[in-house]
C-alpha cells in the first residue's frame, strides 16, 4: 500500500501540475484509499502500458485489492484502492 501511495504522489508531482491533492484513507470497515488531484489528467487508454500504472496494478493484485483510475485530459485524476 505504501509503494502504491508513493507512486501515485510521485506521478502527481512529476506529471500532473496539480495545485490541490485530496487524500482520503479509511480503515473501517475495510481499508480504502482515494487520492485525487486537479491536475492536467491524461488519456488512460494511451497510458495503460506505462510502467508506473502497471506496477500499481501488480502491487494491488499481490495484496488482493483493486485499483481504479478515473481521469480525462484537463480534468485531473482520481485513483482508488480498495478490497475486492
Amino acid at each position: 500500500i505504501y509503494r502504491i501511495f508513493q507512486e501515485i504522489l510521485n506521478n502527481i508531482f512529476k506529471h500532473a501540475k496539480a495545485n490541490v491533492i485530496n487524500i482520503t484513507i479509511a480503515s473501517s470497515p475495510c481499508f480504502s484509499m482515494i487520492i485525487s488531484d486537479n491536475g492536467k489528467g491524461f488519456e488512460l487508454n494511451k497510458n495503460k502500458a506505462s510502467l508506473g500504472l502497471q506496477n500499481m496494478k501488480e502491487r494491488a493484485k499481490l495484496i488482493d485489492y483493486k485499483i481504479a483510475f478515473e481521469t480525462t485530459e484537463g480534468n485531473g485524476t482520481t485513483v482508488s484502492l480498495f478490497e475486492k
